[in-house]
């Protein structure tokens, strides 16, 4: 047999092998041209001149396997009559590994699993098909080289597959996954999903954990499976199955190799006020698509370092980084591609809908749940009280002041709200101005002044407004707003002068900070 019949044969065992050829021959060598076969255990088929220049290049391809990677090797040959050589000369060989294809079980002849063979033959996997119902193991099913295995039991029919450390696994049953899995998850495969939704994983999972199954054996299993492209079809949802697979088995991370205009992964905050300000510059600095969602009238009081401002004049500018108002899916997209945050004024999220962006937070922060859900975006964070991660939303980020502040809450809720503002030199409420009636503002004493206890700083329709302390303004709500009796228009900083008025606070930064690393580690890439 010659080495080409050899090559073909263990290919079709699926069995690793490498053919080693002379590239390049100087001065006095066995030979100039040549190839030879290397099998996995060293054996070969053909030669390439013998003696050590052969052990050698057989040493090489063994290793070559090991890798599987080619490589490029070169050997001197000396005048000395103990390494039974009368020669001299250099000759240089190029080993090139062929290894077989990833192994694709796939538990289950149905539809989905039948469109998933088709594609993965395609795409360099061996695959293999185990099922208990013969009726669908029928060769018309499936391309031409797809092994089928029929068993009694579905145990039965996988368990005569040859099942490694290396095999990808897409159990696919419809009505026996449990079985199916127990049947795969011993063998530790690379890669193993089953095909169906979160509840469905949950159910199976927790049947299996009460008979004894291990918890980390369970979280290896993939499901629900896929990649997120909007699959209905038995096709569209193999192609979604095998770009997983594929993403893999090649270790890269299924980003899209030149982005569109349209962002992968749009992230939308509602909220635009200061706290909500210092996630959505966070986000936007790390090369988010951020869109945020205000009311028609914010009644945002730190407007000097809150994006909410663009409401009113179209932009807003904090530490550099640019807002603008867009109102339709067009108009933001356009804003993103100028490289800016858009805002629109959306209160009621109705944009979330439309747009399907891959995570929501709401950062409105009104102490209190505004139309937030799980169901809102893949992943959805809320900021502060009034809300419990795991079922209001998937997890909620505290904004307390103190050694919690920023902590990632996962289930359960945040701090509950003590109305009581933070102390900055010893002053709590203190700092807090306060509408003394209902009525329009107006502003005497814009952000950034430093004013002295007792002076009139704005008026409340014909009731005056005086600073509780000396200090600087460090927020103040827009002129000719309308407010109600005691809500909140204006903060003295005490700290005067040495005050921070023009950028983001250290509080929003470490509650931003903690939404980025939400998003990172539920692989949410820029």
């Amino acid at each position: 047999m010659n080495i080409f019949e050899e090559a073909a044969a263990l290919k079709k065992e699926n069995r690793v092998f490498a053919i080693a050829m002379i590239t390049e021959s100087k001065g006095s060598t066995p030979r100039s041209s040549a190839r030879m076969l290397v099998k996995e255990n060293g054996s070969i088929v053909g030669t390439i001149g013998g003696g050590p220049v052969e052990l050698y290049v057989i040493e090489q391809a063994r290793e070559a396997m090991k890798e599987g990677k080619n490589r490029t090797c070169s050997y001197t040959l000396l005048m000395k009559e103990k390494e039974g050589m009368h020669c001299g000369g250099e000759m240089t060989f190029f080993i090139d590994v062929e290894v077989p294809g990833t192994t694709l079980l796939l538990v289950g002849a149905g539809h989905v699993n039948q469109a998933v063979a088709r594609i993965a033959v395609n795409t360099g996997f061996n695959v293999i098909v185990a099922d208990n119902r013969i009726e669908l193991l029928n060769p018309d099913f499936f391309p031409p080289h797809v092994l089928l295995f029929h068993g009694e039991t579905l145990e039965e029919a996988v368990e005569q597959t040859d099942l490694d450390e290396k095999t990808f696994v897409l159990v696919a049953t419809g009505s026996e996954d449990k079985a199916g899995l127990k049947a795969v998850m011993m063998k530790n495969p690379r890669f193993l999903a089953m095909l169906g939704s979160r509840r469905k994983a949950l159910m199976i999972k927790k049947e299996l954990l009460q008979e004894g199954w291990n918890e980390d054996d369970l979280q290896k299993v993939i499901c629900p499976a896929g990649l997120d492209i909007g699959a209905e079809s038995p096709g569209e949802i193999a192609l979604s199955l095998l770009s997983q697979m594929v993403m893999v088995k090649t270790e890269t991370n299924g980003r899209e190799l030149y982005p569109s205009s349209k962002h992968k992964n749009l992230i939308i905050v509602r909220g635009a006020g200061d706290i909500a300000t210092g996630t959505i510059s966070r986000l936007h600095k790390a090369g988010y698509a951020v869109l945020a969602l205000e009311t028609d009238n914010p009644t945002v009081i730190r407007r000097t370092v809150a994006f909410a401002e663009a409401v009113h004049s179209g932009k807003a500018k904090v530490e550099g980084i640019e807002a603008e108002l867009a109102g339709t899916p067009e108009e933001i997209q356009k804003t993103h591609q100028s490289g800016k945050i858009a805002l629109a004024v959306d209160p009621e999220g109705k944009l979330i809908g439309q747009l399907k962006p891959s995570a929501v937070i709401d950062a409105i922060l009104a102490k209190k749940n505004l139309g937030t859900t799980r169901n809102s975006a893949p992943l959805t964070i809320a900021l502060g009280p009034g809300f419990e991660a795991g079922k209001d939303v998937h997890y909620v980020v505290e904004t307390s002041r103190g050694h919690d502040l920023g902590k990632i809450i996962s289930r359960g809720p945040a701090k509950a709200n003590t109305g009581i503002p933070g102390n900055i030199n010893g002053f709590t409420e203190e700092r807090i101005i306060r509408s003394p009636s209902a009525g329009k503002v107006t502003v005497l004493k814009e952000i950034g002044s430093i004013v002295s206890k007792g002076e009139i700083i704005a008026s409340v329709g014909k009731t005056e407004v005086s600073a509780s302390i000396d200090g600087l303004i460090r927020g103040m709500i827009r002129p000719g707003t309308e407010v109600t009796e005691n809500m909140k228009i204006g903060d003295i900083d005490p700290r005067g002068e040495k005050a921070q008025f023009m950028t983001i606070s250290d509080k929003a930064r470490a509650i931003g900070g903690s939404v980025l690393e939400i998003l990172l580690s539920h692989s949410l890439c820029p």
